[in-house]
């Protein structure tokens, strides 16, 4: 049996016109940025865009999932001197050099609302110079595009952090979603997103100019 990506992607998971209808609602302007639940009249709609994809979500992963789905709303300002998430991975944390599980979090899963745009002219209601998913521990970022759906575990081997923001605001949904018992990812059962072959905007960056120490200096 052929192995597959351990990332899931879906393009034009949402509309331009449901991305547009999120923002306007869910954007808060000078307040900096922030990370709040997702306004409730959108959250059946997200949810309910998720929920459809479970049986192929569940064939990917090898596990059952629970519909107890969480929706959060990011909203980064621009600033390009540092990452707009530092490197982390939700529902774990680095206690004395061991990733300890401390959420249950199986699957991370980002929406982008905005897509990456780096030359002139930036409609800036629409897109961002900024905002990568870097994928640490497998060298290489995805751009955002706006409506996408990127899932992965979350698992020690899948560091991500979100690069800074050069120019604009970014807005995205981070979604959590668990599985119905204890499960572990094995990395060997998986393919590289390279190798599986998705059409989907990819930036190759070489080692990653965010840098991982601070996960093991805190601690």
């Amino acid at each position: 049996m052929a192995k597959m990506s351990p990332f899931f992607v879906i393009e034009d998971f949402l509309s331009p016109l449901q991305c547009e209808r999120i923002l306007k609602l869910n954007q808060v302007k000078n307040v900096g940025s922030t990370i709040r639940h997702l306004n409730e009249g959108h959250i059946p709609v997200v949810k309910n865009s998720i929920t459809d994809y479970f049986d192929q979500f569940q064939n990917r992963y090898g596990a059952e999932l629970s519909d107890d789905v969480k929706l959060l709303f990011y909203q980064f300002d621009e600033n390009a001197s540092k990452p707009a998430l530092n490197p982390q991975i939700d529902g774990w944390e680095m206690q004395r050099r061991k990733w300890i599980k401390t959420k249950n979090i199986d699957l991370i899963g980002f929406i982008p609302l905005k897509s990456y745009c780096d030359s002139l002219p930036i409609d800036l209601d629409f897109e961002v110079y900024g905002g990568k998913l870097e994928l640490l521990n497998f060298n290489f970022s995805i751009l955002p595009e706006r409506g996408s759906l990127i899932l992965m575990p979350a698992a020690p081997n899948f560091i991500y952090a979100i690069s800074p923001i050069n120019f604009g605001s970014f807005e995205m949904i981070k979604v959590h979603c668990s599985f119905t018992s204890n499960h572990e990812f094995i990395l060997d059962n998986f393919s590289t997103l390279i190798q599986c072959g998705i059409h989907f905007p990819i930036f190759l960056f070489g080692p990653s100019h965010i840098s991982t120490e601070a996960l093991v200096s805190r601690n």
